[in-house]
């Protein structure tokens, strides 16, 4: 399957209230950090190439990361960790590794706060440029993606 890049150097800000002393990725779930359980998934469905975006609270995650690797379900993966220098926003984040680790040709992006279900698998077996969406009634708190005839026409916060 092909590389996935997780996006999680972000402040969490809306969360922060509830979740003080973690970054987002990391906030209990049922006793576990978030993150793990979206570990879990990803490489339930394959997933075994793994860079991990990382800014606030890198050390944090990188520490989570490394003991994910080691006993937990990375087990067996190629992991890599991206420390953004300054928060770079979304697209430069996902720049900034591609070119850092030298990434050519396909990969897929997720957030590390947001559960996909079995969305890895169904958008890795699309052809590229490809890109998952979901409908919701309310886009006001998140944005809104465009979308005519199943091409991207905008993006709108």
């Amino acid at each position: 399957m092909t590389r996935l890049l997780v996006l999680a150097g972000g402040f969490g800000t809306r969360l922060r209230s509830a979740v003080t002393d973690v970054p987002k990725p990391l906030a209990p779930v049922a006793g576990r950090p978030y993150l793990h359980y979206l570990d879990e998934s990803w490489t339930a469905q394959g997933v075994s190439d793994i860079t991990f975006l990382l800014h606030y609270e890198a050390e944090m995650m990188k520490a989570f990361v490394k003991k994910q690797k080691k006993e937990g379900p990375l087990r067996g993966c190629s992991v890599d960790v991206v420390v953004e220098p300054t928060p770079m926003g979304t697209g430069g984040a996902i720049a900034y590794a591609v070119r850092q680790l030298g990434i050519e040709g396909d990969f897929l992006v997720a957030n590390a706060d947001t559960w996909l279900g079995n969305g890895i698998r169904a958008v890795a077996s699309t052809a590229t440029p490809a890109m998952a969406t979901i409908e919701v009634g309310d886009v006001s708190r998140y944005g809104n993606v465009d979308v005519y005839k199943g091409r991207v026409q905008g993006f709108r916060e």
